[in-house]
């Protein structure tokens, strides 16, 4: 089974997600979001209703990375 990592920005005014970047590759998602790549964990989560540890911000955005399994 494939793991796939969907990009979402946080929309502040009523938290709506919006896809932004997505891909198979945790190195490309780690580039896009400018973080480690051992860290990408921390920016992730399978399931919307569990909030990853974090969220990245890039110029005053929220970003946080969903898993999509194939």
């Amino acid at each position: 089974m494939k793991k796939y990592y969907n990009v979402y920005r946080i929309d502040k005014e009523n938290l709506d997600l919006i896809n932004v970047f997505g891909s198979e590759d945790r190195k490309e998602i780690a580039n896009y979001l400018n973080i480690r790549l051992d860290n990408l964990s921390k920016y992730t989560t399978k399931d919307i209703d569990k909030a990853p540890n974090k969220t990245k911000i890039l110029n005053n955005e929220h970003y946080l990375i969903m898993i999509d399994n194939d």
